[in-house]
């Protein structure tokens, strides 16, 4: 698991969009001696690992505004994420406002240096939130 998702580990440039605006983000993912990955971005720190009993990439974050996430992915077949293989993210963000945000992220890898997310959202009682999409290139 550790070897698949090393694909992450360096630094990246984020282009994200929500309802049409765009931001521009830093992150930088690090390997860990536990084979765990380290993910931290402008606006949160999270720490991913193999979780064997569920036979899942997890991950655990907390955002800057104090919100709470986990982040799951089943295995992919393949042995390394390769242009053109997608994966779907399933995660849930406890908001320190009290409320939550269930989300469903689908995953393409561009190539070796690039990858698209798109999150589905929806908010505890089920109304759709919008919609956010990302293409992430590393930086060299």
């Amino acid at each position: 698991a550790y070897k698949v998702f090393s694909f992450f580990h360096g630094k990246w440039q984020q282009e994200i969009e929500i309802e049409g605006t765009k931001t521009i983000e830093q992150a930088k993912c690090e390997g860990s001696a536990g084979n765990c990955n380290i993910w931290i971005g402008e606006n949160g720190t999270f720490i991913f690992g193999y979780d064997p009993k569920t036979k899942k990439w997890r991950g655990v974050g907390h955002l800057n505004d104090g919100s709470r996430m986990v982040r799951e992915v089943p295995m992919p077949a393949a042995a390394s994420l390769v242009k053109g293989t997608k994966l779907t993210f399933s995660q849930i963000i406890w908001h320190s406002a009290g409320t939550i945000t269930a989300e469903k992220a689908t995953f393409t890898c561009l190539g070796p240096d690039s990858f698209h997310e798109e999150l589905k959202r929806k908010d505890k009682n089920g109304k759709k939130l919008p919609t956010i999409t990302s293409i992430s290139k590393r930086i060299k």
